[in-house]
């Protein structure tokens, strides 16, 4: 069998396109719901100066904590893979 038949593809490479789909599936779900959706706006913090981007950067922030809190939680030792 050569490399280049589709059963013998890298796991990568066989689900890239799945999350692709994936991706674009929920960016049109979003779009749907957004085009239909005639949600209730609260206007509290929203109306703050600069509030997307203060939201954002704290995101941004707390996701960088999480993950490495997950490093420390999910080390494994040197010798484990010998």
């Amino acid at each position: 069998m050569s490399q280049t038949e589709k059963g013998s593809e890298p796991r990568s490479k066989r689900g890239k396109g799945a999350l692709w789909l994936a991706l674009g599936g929920g960016c049109a779900m979003t779009l749907l719901l957004e085009l239909i959706g005639q949600g209730e706006v609260h206007e509290g913090l929203k109306e703050t100066f600069a509030f997307y981007a203060i939201f954002g950067f704290v995101s941004c922030a707390m996701l960088i904590v999480v993950a490495k809190l997950l490093g420390i939680v999910l080390k494994v030792e040197e010798s484990y893979y010998d």
